[in-house]
């Protein structure tokens, strides 16, 4: 089950409450416009527990403008971007990926696919909806034209 999103007004001592969070594990996103964002897994019950704690938080659900936001500043979206490019720099330099690029290696676009297909997952575990993500839907474009080429 995907986790949950949820953003908070920085108020003194939450990170006291969420260090001594026992539940399921949370992973903080960072900030956005002035508001802490948390991944959270479904039935946790941490938003609850924060909004109790006090009041002035306004512990809620991320909307899509928010979520929209917070993935173009989100340290762990970016340490997910960086590894996807690490796995493909590892495997690619950057003259062979142009050549796999020009040439549609069907190879590479696979290789490419699968990673971005890992990074995709590892974010929507984090509770971003990623299926209207445009570089998925260029990735896929790719791998169809390379696979029509292929064939």
């Amino acid at each position: 089950m995907k986790n949950t999103i949820y953003g908070y007004n920085d108020v003194p001592n939450v990170s006291l409450l969420l260090t001594e969070w026992h539940g399921p594990a949370i992973d903080d996103l960072g900030q956005f416009d002035g508001r802490r964002y948390i991944s959270v897994p479904a039935g946790a019950g941490l938003a609850n527990a924060l909004a109790k704690q006090d009041p002035r938080l306004r512990c809620k659900r991320a909307s899509k403008e928010e979520l929209a936001g917070l993935k173009a500043v989100s340290p762990a979206i970016r340490q997910i971007n960086q590894d996807i490019a690490t796995a493909i720099r590892a495997r690619y330099s950057v003259d062979d990926e142009f050549k796999a690029l020009r040439t549609l290696d069907p190879n590479y676009v696979t290789f490419v696919a699968e990673q971005v297909a890992a990074g995709k997952a590892k974010k929507a575990g984090l509770g971003f909806d990623e299926k209207f993500d445009a570089a998925a839907k260029a990735v896929a474009k790719l791998a169809a034209a390379a696979a029509a080429a292929g064939a």
